[in-house]
């Protein structure tokens, strides 16, 4: 449930309201606000688009997109979600694909070696699916 003294959700074309435009009230936004996380996304964004890159050479996708933080193998078949979803625990990530699209949204507090290690995988897997 949620807490209406934390978070008030009006009925109205808006999603959230947030009482003060500073986070003061809302810790876990002002940590947010106070922190560099722009740069973190930028760093994400730039890595994410260098681990990704070599799926864009395989036939089985069909584009590879990265905005900020967010990184989208999207494939031309839809894949196997119980096999893929496998071949990503085995390999130490947690990767939950849908439908044709294999996508992350890696934490802003992840380590360069982490993501590294998760865009290793999503390449690996992506490229053993439909063979």
């Amino acid at each position: 449930a949620l807490d209406k003294g934390r978070l008030d959700l009006p009925h109205s074309h808006r999603l959230f309201h947030l009482h003060h435009a500073d986070g003061a009230q809302y810790p876990d936004i002002r940590l947010l606000l106070e922190s560099d996380w722009q740069q973190k996304v930028g760093r994400i964004e730039q890595l994410l688009e260098e681990g990704l890159a070599p799926c864009r050479e395989l036939a089985q996708v069909r584009d590879v997109r990265v905005l900020g933080a967010i990184g989208v193998v999207e494939m031309k078949e839809p894949v196997a979600m119980r096999e893929i979803q496998a071949a990503f625990v085995e390999r130490g990530v947690w990767v939950r694909p849908f439908g044709r699209l294999v996508y992350v949204m890696p934490p802003y507090c992840i380590s360069a070696v982490d993501l590294q290690t998760l865009t290793a995988a999503i390449v690996e897997v992506v490229a053993g699916e439909g063979q």
